[in-house]
This record gives structure tokens, sequence and C-alpha cells, in this order.
């Protein structure tokens, strides 16, 4: 007999009712398994602590950035602690005027000549030229008040030169020459190949006792102790100075600005780092390093020299000339000081650590 409808329905149903109950047991233990395996990732995760940002930075920059290569990327010796910068005061800053000042008879005919000799051997070093209205900026911006009151007291040209260029040279470092030198060897090799020289001096006039020393041409890193040395002194001087004997005498321009202060600030200051100026006198030809201070004989920068084979520039001394600096710049305009440098001062407390 076959069964009825109704029993036939009741089977199937039956077997629907398992099919959806198995299924149902089965997805329950995925989701446990599931539930257990999510936990556990979780409490690893709480165990281990999450990398900082830091170390997703260096990673991301081990990743980025190439390694440092083998050879050398520069043609200039770690050992140059001076910037290769050549820094100039004159009357324009335009290196145009100056060749046309040169040939038109408005300016001695071989000063453009002289200054193309800085550029073509040096060029991968940059070359400022400070005009007088550039210095008085310059001056009034970077220094203190009481230091830009002694800048401004000098009614002459020539005394705010001699002061400007230690300041230049303190603030931004590099190597200054007049107007009135042409130069022979590159200035990345004024070093002689020493290490870690951070000033470079040479020798105006050899003595028995001890030598002087020039001011025309000179080199230095930024924020050298001797030039902040020289300039509390030559500030300090200028303050004490009449106005009247700055005006009129020319031996100001060496004794309160100029080679006779810097020699007296040099030596004292070489005798405090324990050099025995009798034992280094007399220099020509050689040379000493006294602490990151290089000082050259006479051979190396000087008017003399220009046939040596250690001739680094050769200076051409217009200062007499009708282009020099007794004719040009007789007198200064006094010039406004600035409101930035009224509550600043400048502190000289190391000078003489």
């Amino acid at each position: 007999m076959h069964p009825k409808k109704s029993e036939r329905l009741g089977v199937r149903w039956s077997r629907l009712q398992a099919l959806f109950l198995l299924s149902f047991i089965f997805l329950v233990g995925i989701s446990v398994a599931c539930n257990s395996i999510f936990v556990f990732r979780e409490e690893e995760a709480a165990r281990t602590p999450a990398p900082s940002v830091l170390a997703f930075d260096l990673l991301e920059e081990s990743i980025a950035l190439p390694q440092y290569p083998s050879y050398s990327i520069s043609n200039i010796s770690r050992a140059l602690l001076i910037p290769q910068r050549i820094l100039r005061t004159w009357k324009t800053n335009s290196p145009r005027e100056i060749r046309e000042n040169s040939e038109t008879g408005r300016d001695h005919k071989d000063r453009f000549t002289w200054f193309q000799t800085w550029v073509k051997l040096n060029p991968s070093a940059t070359q400022v030229i400070f005009s007088d209205d550039d210095m008085d900026r310059f001056v009034r911006g970077a220094f203190s008040k009481r230091v830009v009151k002694a800048y401004f007291k000098l009614p002459r040209i020539v005394l705010r030169s001699d002061f400007a260029r230690y300041m230049m040279l303190y603030e931004l470092g590099g190597f200054y020459s007049d107007m009135d030198t042409s130069c022979s060897v590159p200035i990345h090799q004024w070093n002689l190949g020493l290490h870690q020289v951070a000033m470079i001096i040479g020798v105006e006039n050899p003595g028995k006792s001890k030598d002087s020393f020039l001011q025309w041409t000179m080199a230095s890193a930024p924020h050298h102790p001797l030039l902040a040395n020289i300039i509390y002194r030559v500030t300090e001087k200028i303050h004490s100075t009449d106005e009247k004997s700055l005006l009129t005498d020319d031996g100001a321009v060496l004794e309160v600005t100029g080679p006779g202060i810097w020699a007296t600030v040099i030596q004292e200051y070489l005798q405090k780092k324990g050099a025995n100026l009798t034992k280094i006198a007399n220099m020509w030809d050689g040379y000493q390093l006294i602490g990151d201070i290089l000082i050259l004989g006479k051979s190396y920068l000087n008017n003399d020299n220009s046939e040596s084979p250690k001739s680094l520039i050769r200076h051409h001394f217009t200062g007499f000339s009708d282009f020099g600096w007794r004719v040009h710049g007789k007198q200064a305009e006094s010039g406004a000081l600035s409101v930035a440098n009224d509550d600043f001062d400048f502190s000289f407390v190391f000078l003489f650590s």
C-alpha cells in the first residue's frame, strides 16, 4: 500500500527540520571558533606594544632614502670651517657699476680686473659686496645698541668700513679682502690643507720681538671669540675718543678701528692662549697654527709677494691714490638708530674665558 499524502509531507518536513537544525549547529560552531580566534588575536595584540610614530617615520625614511654615497660629493674639504664666502665693502654693490667706473675713469682703471680674479678663481664661492648703505643697515640690524652707537659715531666711511669688516666676519663668516686686491689662489686652499682652521691672519710686518698683522685681508668662521674681542675693544675705543679726532686725525684710522688696534688685540689673544710671540716672530715664509688660528707669514699675504710661489693674493695699495680711502668717504652721514636695538644688548661675558 502506498503511504498517504499527509504522511509523505510529514516525512519531508521532518527531514527539512533536521537539515535546518544541523545547519544551525554548524554555523554556531563556526561562530564560536572564529570568535575564539578573534579574541586570541586581540589578546595577542594587547600583549604586543604598538610601534611608535617615530618608529614608523624611521622605517619610512630607511625605505625612502638611498644609502649615503661612498664617494665624495663635495670638492671642498670637510676640514674647512670658514664659509666659502667672499666679503667686500665698496661705494657700490653692483659689479656692473664697478666695471663702468673702471672703464670711464671714475675709478682706478684696474679695479674691475682685480675684482674679476676673485670671481674666476672661486666659481663656487659667493661674493657679497656691502655698499656704504648696506653696511649701515647691516650693523643696525645685527648688533647691540652700544655697538651701533659707536659705529654711527664714526664720521668717516673709512672708519666705518674698518669696523664693519670685523662685524661682517663675526656674523657671517668668510674671507674678507679690500677692493684693491687680486686673488692668486682659490680661497679653499688658504688653510694649507690643515684641519680645524677657524681663522686665517696674515703678518703685515715681521719684527724681532713680535709681528704686526694686516686686516685688509683675513678670514674667519662665524662668531669666533677673537672677533668678538676686537668688536668689543673697538666699540669702547670709539666711545672714549672725541669726535674731532675721529674726523681729522688719520692716526685714528690706524689706532681706533684699523691695523693698530687689530694687531694689539691679536697679540693679547694669542698670549692668553699660551703663545710665545717672540718665538713665532719675524715670520716671512713660514706659518703657525695656534689653536684654531692659522697665522701666515708675509710671503702669503702681502704686496711684496707677487713673484713668490706662496703668494695667495696681491695687494695693490690704492689707499694713497686719487681713488683711495684718504680721498673717498671723508665724511659719512650720521644715520638713525633702529628701535630694534633699544631693548637688546650684546653680551661679551665669554670674551676672556
